[in-house]
């Protein structure tokens, strides 16, 4: 009997914000994908933000549990903030990105790479369990089904993660990624070499093509399409699939979220 390799699938994020829209996406296009294969955990790591309306919307933060996890860690935003500014005023970062960029979305891009240290973290401690992970944003739709070549040959790559090209913009696309652990953990911890990053004039996106650089680490591109959803069941696309051949599937798409109360 041939013995399954086991990995961990990641998720992070505000998962209040849309997971009881994404939920059933993923189980169609990661897990039920890859159990056959593999022997997995789910890990979430969830940015717990009270009573602050996200996307104007109020916040139901048990439905993190709508996620079947093996593995679950919580900060609450005002705690997760109070890390950031005290990583700036330790490491004196001088917070500036690209000039399109203000006050509120460098402070989300940087709740969303303390949410990847915390992934990255738990990989470390958990660093001879898991082959291979899979880490991606709990508010992510997919389009289309985990490669599973991918996930077998990121076993063997000890020096390269594999990332969606779905937007590259001014780096590589973030939210999706796959890979052995020594290498991803390096990617995901950007928060910790956050002086090496700011200021800049580029985007989030350029941050992480930073990373790999900094690193020595290849970027591999893996075929995954999503959109984002948000609280208010808006869909945000960018990159790929705002192409007008995508305008049935997500109008199919909005339809679907749309009947869910």
């Amino acid at each position: 009997m041939c013995i399954k390799n086991k990995i961990v699938i990641c998720l992070f994020g505000v998962c209040s914000r849309s997971i009881k829209y994404t939920h059933h996406n993923h189980i169609k296009n990661i897990i039920d994908t890859i159990k056959d294969y593999y022997d997995y955990d789910i890990y979430v790591f969830n940015n717990n933000v009270g009573d602050t309306l996200v996307d104007n919307t109020i916040q139901f933060n048990d439905d993190v549990k709508i996620i079947k996890s093996n593995i679950f860690e919580e900060m609450n935003q005002t705690d997760i903030d109070a890390k950031i500014n005290e990583k700036i005023i330790r490491d004196n970062i001088v917070i500036k990105m690209r000039c399109d960029y203000n006050e509120s979305t460098i402070r989300n891009a940087m709740r969303q790479m303390f949410a990847e240290e915390q992934v990255g973290l738990f990989l470390e401690k958990n660093i001879n369990n898991y082959k291979s992970a899979i880490v991606y944003n709990s508010d992510n739709y997919f389009l289309n089904k985990i490669n599973l070549e991918n996930i077998h040959n990121s076993i063997s790559l000890n020096n390269s993660v594999y990332t969606s090209d779905l937007h590259d913009a001014q780096g590589y696309t973030n939210g999706f990624y796959i890979g052995s652990l020594e290498p991803l953990i390096k990617i995901l911890k950007r928060f910790s070499i956050l002086e090496k990053l700011l200021p800049t004039n580029y985007d989030y996106e350029y941050l992480l093509k930073q990373c790999f650089y900094i690193h020595n680490i290849t970027r591999v591109i893996t075929k995954m399409d999503f959109i984002k959803i948000r609280s208010n069941k808006h869909i945000a696309r960018a990159g790929i699939p705002t192409c007008i051949k995508y305008n049935t599937i997500i109008n199919n798409i909005q339809n679907d979220i749309n009947s869910i109360i």
